[in-house]
């Protein structure tokens, strides 16, 4: 039951981090100033901060009420989670969150860091899973050691649904996320410049070289583009069919034929299918073992 309590705690934390996040929180949560030579240390920013982390974790505490909520009304057995380790969940997430916003706030150049990325997601589920074992870790390391010795048939029918949803929008919309802070980092890292994703604007270097080529296609589009990407391949491997990925990665190729002469793009473009693919062949094999 602890195991099922993890799984919809971080299936919940996936869906409202990285699908549900709506563009308002994320403004409030990081306001970034653009060179117009606002102060990023007012008080008023700091507030902004507060009030858009608010706005973020009371989106988490009824998301994960309401996807227990369906489960419970789906499931003959009901799944017992109690409010006392919802509200704790979401009062770290804040404290998570508001962390991290302020060292975005005053650190502006670790607004790209793949590292922070990471670290920010490693604390929240350390946090999800010590509250749904009630911070033991003996116990929690031998449920792992259970359900990894005797996969798949450790897992029941609701715990195969909730790790398949879970994979399911890792490997599409978080890796999309992952792939996009990491390229923005590589590529903050190499020329010592603070990336933005505004379109329409070159990013010149210290040298006078043009990093960043002003872009006219649609707003997120290539991020759009590898989630359905991602989803083609890890559905296709999950239900065996792998002659899918060979027409998906041909396709995208030639609709990025032309900036491929670009030899930045090219290494940015190449190394991005790559994660792409990864995540999404893992996923689809894991899901596969799951069902097998």
């Amino acid at each position: 039951m602890d195991i099922e309590l993890l799984l919809i705690a971080v299936l919940s934390h996936n869906i409202f981090d990285f699908i549900l996040q709506i563009k308002l929180f994320r403004c409030y949560r990081f306001p970034v100033c653009k060179g117009d030579g606002r102060d990023l240390k007012r008080k008023k920013n700091i507030y902004k901060t507060v009030k858009g982390n608010l706005m973020h974790t009371s989106s988490h505490f009824i998301g994960l009420c309401i996807i227990v909520f369906i489960i419970n009304s789906i499931k003959n057995n009901p799944v017992i989670f109690p409010m006392s380790k919802i509200i704790i969940i979401c009062i770290a997430h804040f404290f998570i969150d508001e962390i991290k916003s302020l060292i975005y706030l005053f650190r502006t150049s670790t607004q790209n860091n793949i590292w922070v990325f990471l670290f920010d997601q490693l604390v929240h589920l350390i946090v999800i899973s010590l509250v749904s074992f009630n911070c033991d870790i003996t116990y929690f390391i031998s449920q792992i050691k259970i359900k990894l010795f005797n996969y798949p048939k450790s897992f029941n029918f609701t715990e195969k649904v909730l790790l398949t949803s879970i994979i399911f929008i890792v490997s599409t919309w978080a890796v999309g996320i992952f792939i996009k802070v990491f390229i923005n980092y590589i590529s903050s890292e190499a020329n010592k410049i603070n990336i933005t994703d505004d379109i329409g604007k070159n990013i010149i270097g210290n040298n006078g070289s043009i990093i960043k080529i002003a872009s006219t296609e649609a707003k997120n589009g290539g991020y759009l583009i590898g989630i359905l990407e991602r989803i083609l391949i890890l559905i296709s491997i999950a239900m065996n069919y792998p002659v899918m990925i060979g027409f998906v990665l041909t396709a995208k190729s030639v609709a990025r034929l032309k900036k491929l002469s670009n030899d930045s793009f090219a290494e940015y473009f190449i190394i991005g299918t790559f994660f792409s693919f990864i995540a999404a062949v893992l996923g689809g094999i894991i899901i596969r073992s799951l069902f097998n």
